[in-house]
């Protein structure tokens, strides 16, 4: 049998020789697939010794804010007074739900940036923010680069400013304890004006409410960077692997087979209407780019038009583990409950991600 795994697991998965090679998947129609989704599956196996495909890419996405677009009408407002410089975008929500608050009665958090251990929604969101700020965290041939003075700099400004929405009162309290759906139930329930999510989860919820969710529920790219640049978006593949020791490897790489299959993967992923596709051939369909489904075609544009980039397990086994541990989540945490400083916040989770990464070069 075949299983989904967490992907940003899978490079060490490969790294550890526990998954089969699907090479035999992959290369028939390897000419299908957006070059950098496809390079996500090709991994390094320590056992054997080699490079190969041992996982096959089934769709992908990228983290985009969701919000209320009612809500946000409702104060006099529209979604073309966005801002998209960095501090007046995030400073439109806090304004909004301050004049909710004020005009119309209506008490709601602002902002839903997820701040818990559990959630992989908490480190996708913060990725993001480092890549906002410019903070590179490891390169493209997998060192890594937390020794440096700036680096480590950029990381305390990404900890302080992430916290200082929830330390101020605009994130709800809970935030911390979080799991990967509470961000979903809380915006859909109007607790939350507005919540970071790297899939059309939210929009799929609502799919049956046409007005809810092509009028009321709004989308929206993150805004260029702090220094003006435009946002490179971190894209997320989610893979299907094959574990070592499965009982019939041949079954399984036939389902994959049968899976991938253009015309296969593309019902799949419009009928459940979550993720977007991996190969860059499905972007032929207009269905993806249908401007009357708001959420569909702007993650479209995302991943076909946008500066993108994949999560850094892509280029390091190691940083699995970051993932795995979520880190930020960690310093987030320890940040808003036991009042330590961003500096020290920072200071622990380098000297975490240098450990993972040491034990990593000892393998």
């Amino acid at each position: 049998m075949s299983f989904k795994a967490e992907s940003t697991l899978n490079p060490k998965l490969a790294w550890e020789g526990k998954l089969i090679d699907v090479s035999s998947v992959i290369e028939p129609v390897k000419k299908l697939y957006e070059p950098r989704a496809l390079a996500t599956g090709y991994y390094y196996n320590n056992v054997e010794q080699k490079y190969s495909y041992y996982a096959v890419p089934i769709h992908r996405a990228a983290l985009h804010i969701y919000y209320w677009k009612d809500l946000v009408e409702k104060t006099g407002r529209t979604a073309t007074d966005i801002p998209q410089d960095w501090d007046g975008f995030w400073q439109f929500w806090l304004d909004v739900a301050k004049d909710l608050k004020n005009q119309h009665q209506q008490d709601i958090f602002p902002i839903g940036l997820p701040m818990s251990v559990e959630a992989g929604d908490t480190y996708q969101a913060f990725e993001s923010i480092l890549e906002a700020y410019n903070v590179k965290l490891v390169d493209e041939e997998g060192n890594l680069l937390v020794d440096d003075p700036q680096v480590r700099q950029g990381i305390i400004q990404c900890l302080d400013w992430y916290t200082q929405f929830y330390l101020q009162g605009y994130i709800p309290k809970d935030a911390v304890d979080w799991n990967n759906a509470a961000n979903n139930h809380q915006l859909l329930n109007r607790e939350i004006l507005t919540t970071t999510n790297a899939t059309l989860s939210i929009p799929a919820a609502l799919r049956q409410d046409s007005n809810a969710y092509r009028n009321q529920l709004g989308i929206v790219e993150l805004p260029n960077k702090p220094n003006g640049e435009p946002m490179r978006h971190i894209f997320f593949v989610e893979q299907a692997v094959i574990f070592d020791g499965a009982k019939d490897p041949e079954l399984a790489k036939d389902f994959l087979r049968y899976l991938i299959q253009p015309k296969v993967i593309n019902t799949f992923l419009k009928e459940s209407g979550r993720h977007s596709p991996a190969y860059i051939s499905l972007y032929d369909d207009p269905y993806w780019t249908n401007p009357e489904d708001p959420h569909t075609s702007t993650v479209t544009k995302t991943l076909t038009k946008s500066k993108i980039r994949p999560i850094y397990p892509a280029n390091s086994p190691a940083y699995s583990i970051v993932l795995q541990e979520n880190i930020w989540g960690q310093s987030l945490k320890k940040i808003v409950l036991n009042n330590i400083t961003p500096e020290q916040a920072a200071d622990e989770a380098i000297a975490r991600i240098k450990e993972i990464f040491a034990e990593w070069d000892e393998q």
